[in-house]
């Protein structure tokens, strides 16, 4: 026969005292009672009663009081009733005009302000209201978080309403946390599903960089998705031209390691799976032809520049600033992909065939020198056409139009 130690004679002797204790502070302490009444309230989703307390003879509750750890707007927020949020914040209000501001931008022990427990529960509503109050839409807590990084790493239903709300608030996309991550790369460790790529599509329609990356080892979204085994997002970040790098390619060829050895072990390997590192490689062959393509379509203008004869002038030297900025940018991107040619050449040589390792890699290595020539160029203050612009200006059609006769990489 099971016993009931709640019946013991030392536990109910435990329990009476602390319920003695408990009567005592209330009758001794009425603005702790005040206090405990106003979370008994709110847990309760009475705005009547939180009223009725801030009309109390004896005292009114705090609304700064933190109790494990939350706050009364805290415990508001979570409920997810917005006329209980509004109400608290007008009650402060009567009593100090910047009472509600103080507020919301009360941290608990981990640095979570009032947005961040909005985003976490995926309340809009309460969101775009406390943005009415004046919110700081870029608070960040102890771990540098952002609200926008606290819905892609804690909300448990990733709803795209309360993305939409950040978004109209203003919250910042690309905003890094302490260890360098960004919303997308946060969203980019959730599991594969229609809620996580809704998310990322709506993010990169609002702005946010693709290809950011942290500051510490250069990891971009694409490579967090592979680390992660998540090949629907690693797809779906591909198809909306998310570099490859280096670090993503070093995932995606482990991928392969340890597909292989499943297959080897009898696993059940999906053909999704299976076919996926071939579809990467045929990613960054058309990231690649898409470079050259937009290299290939500045000469068209470069060949119309009448730059450096007797009427050229600042409007000519205007539209030449203006082709290689354009065209310094393009250089840069392929540039950087090109570094996974490279690496895939010396440390993965089967993977590519050596004719087009090496016609890819000449891409990179022929066209950068003229550019960074007129780039100097451009430093002078009045620059020299002979010897600043016009000798790197005629190498660099002449490289393009060799470009242009060139068969496209295969």
């Amino acid at each position: 026969m099971k016993q009931n130690y709640f019946k013991t004679p030392v536990l109910q002797c435990f329990f009476t005292t602390v319920l003695s204790m408990n009567a005592l502070c209330a009758f001794a302490c009425p603005t702790d009672k005040l206090n405990l009444d106003l979370i008994d309230a709110i847990h309760r989703n009475r705005l009547d009663l939180v009223d009725a307390l801030f009309s109390s003879s004896v005292g009114i509750p705090s609304l700064e009081l933190f109790t494990n750890n939350k706050s009364p707007l805290h415990r508001a927020i979570e409920s997810g009733k917005d006329s209980l949020v509004r109400g608290l914040l007008e009650q402060s209000k009567g009593m100090d005009p910047s009472g509600p501001k103080r507020l919301i931008e009360a941290p608990n022990l981990i640095g979570d302000r009032a947005i961040h427990v909005a985003a976490t529960y995926d309340h809009a509503n309460i969101i775009r209201t406390l943005k009415e109050y004046g919110v700081d839409v870029s608070a960040r807590n102890n771990r540098g978080e952002t609200a926008l990084h606290a819905w892609a790493a804690y909300s448990q239903i990733l709803s795209i309403e309360t993305l939409r709300s950040l978004i109209e608030v203003g919250v910042s996309l690309d905003s890094r946390s302490q260890l360098g991550r960004t919303a997308l790369m946060l969203l980019a460790t959730r599991r594969d599903s229609s809620e996580t790529h809704e998310a990322i599509n709506l993010l990169l329609d609002a702005g946010a960089d693709i290809n950011a990356a942290s500051p510490i080892g250069d990891i971009t979204a694409l490579e967090t998705a592979l680390f992660n085994n998540r090949f629907d997002t690693a797809e779906l970040l591909m198809q909306n031209s998310a570099r490859i790098t280096v670090g993503a390619m070093r995932q995606a060829i482990r991928i392969k390691s340890d597909l292989l050895a499943a297959e080897a072990r009898s696993d059940k390997v999906s053909e999704h799976e299976r076919n996926f590192f071939s579809r990467l490689q045929v990613q960054l062959s058309e990231n690649l032809q898409f470079r050259r393509a937009r290299i290939l379509s500045f000469l068209p203008d470069l060949e119309e520049l009448n730059f450096g004869d007797s009427t050229s002038g600042e409007e000519d030297l205007e539209d030449l600033r203006r082709l290689v900025s354009g065209l310094k940018s393009e250089l840069q991107e392929a540039k950087l992909e090109l570094e996974v040619i490279h690496w895939l050449k010396r440390e993965h040589p089967s993977i590519l065939q050596a004719s087009d390792a090496n016609g890819l890699i000449e891409l990179s290595q022929k066209y950068l020198t003229p550019i960074s020539q007129l780039a100097r160029g451009f430093e002078q203050d009045r620059p020299s056409v002979d010897q600043g612009l016009l000798t790197p200006l005629e190498a660099l059609r002449t490289d393009l139009r060799s470009l242009n006769q060139s068969p496209a990489f295969d």
